[in-house]
């Protein structure tokens, strides 16, 4: 079976292809994935490569996902929010912005 480690450009864009817990779990996944697909008793035509840009791909999106969550925290922590509560920065400062659009748009509709 064809290894993470000893494959050139596993990835499509390499950037997890140094990482080592990626490398750790990119062997795995393609065991979990075909056995999910149902390998063990059809055969499923993916090869590792394609996993492996799957989960290159997943990877991204959840860093990306879990970046966007931390800045709207740390927005919240500085403009003093309070902790704990369901209110966020983004919640809070939607609301926020659309109110003042909104007065805008009635202010200049009805200066005219």
């Amino acid at each position: 079976m064809i290894t993470f480690v000893n494959t050139t450009q596993p990835t499509p864009f390499g950037i997890f292809d140094s990482d080592t817990h990626f490398q750790e779990d990119a062997d795995g996944l393609v065991l979990y994935v075909k056995r999910r697909l149902g390998d063990d008793v059809l055969s499923v035509e993916l090869t590792s490569k394609q996993i492996w840009a799957n989960f290159e791909e997943a990877t991204l999106e959840f860093s990306k996902q879990l970046n966007a969550h931390q800045a709207e925290s740390y927005m919240s922590n500085i403009l003093g929010l309070s902790t704990g509560l369901p209110e966020t920065f983004k919640k809070k400062w939607t609301w926020a912005l659309l109110l003042l659009t909104l007065k805008r748009r009635w202010k200049w509709h009805y200066s005219r």
